[in-house]
């Protein structure tokens, strides 16, 4: 398996809180069989501690080197902080070097800019990836809005815990929907522990596999993801 966001790297954001917590979380995906991670902490243009942020994923990545585990930065990108970017700066914030952009929403409101700013990623031949679309509210309340995301040509992750209610009914039910409905491209972690690793990601597959089956499960975990690192 292959996971696109992930929150890994240590003390910079939300995510692991010491070297230790990011080796775990590393050492528990290798054991449960992932191939590559991702590793996407929040971009913020403010006072982004970028500096601190390479030193430790390269020491994570040092330490790693003997394992059969491999990992690679990206940017979990909150769709405000793209306001200030220029072109040559989006495209230093893509998953693993690639053309592809892991991007958020904010949670409570659909900002009004949203379609400009994915008109210019587009323009800077920067594919989207919407993050999570089953946890905001606003999308939940209507669909149409999501598709609407889909025909400005973002792709789709969803997160594995939401598939298995970590994010409350409403989130599973809409994860369910458009999984059902062919909408999805990728299903990723999001871990911030390794916990997160351990109590979703197996159950997800299964549960996927049991709402459209291991075909359509293994593109969204494993062949999608590959591709675009590819």
């Amino acid at each position: 398996m292959i996971d696109i966001h992930s929150h890994l790297i240590f003390d910079v954001d939300d995510g692991a809180y010491a070297y230790k917590e990011s080796l775990r979380m590393a050492l528990e995906a290798e054991q449960l069989g992932f191939d590559i991670i991702v590793a996407t902490p929040h971009y913020s243009n403010k006072n982004f501690p970028e500096r601190k942020l390479l030193k430790n994923f390269n020491k994570l990545k040092t330490a790693l080197m003997g394992c059969d585990i491999e990992i690679q930065l990206g940017y979990e990108v909150l769709i405000n902080d793209m306001h200030y970017e220029g072109a040559k700066e989006r495209r230093d914030l893509t998953l693993g070097d690639t053309k592809y952009m892991l991007f958020e929403l904010p949670f409570n409101l659909m900002p009004s800019f949203a379609e400009s700013k994915l008109i210019e990623l587009h323009n800077d031949h920067i594919i989207p990836i919407i993050a999570h679309p089953e946890r905001y509210p606003y999308f939940n309340k209507n669909i149409d809005s999501f598709v609407y995301f889909i025909e400005k040509g973002c792709m789709v992750q969803l997160d594995a815990g939401s598939i298995l209610g970590a994010h409350g009914h409403e989130a599973k039910d809409f994860a369910k929907k458009i999984i059902k409905l062919g909408l999805v491209d990728f299903v990723a972690s999001d871990a911030h522990c390794t916990e997160d690793y351990i109590s979703w990601f197996p159950a997800s597959y299964e549960q996927v596999i049991k709402w459209v089956g291991h075909e359509y499960a293994d593109e969204l975990f494993h062949y999608n993801p590959l591709a675009i690192l590819q």
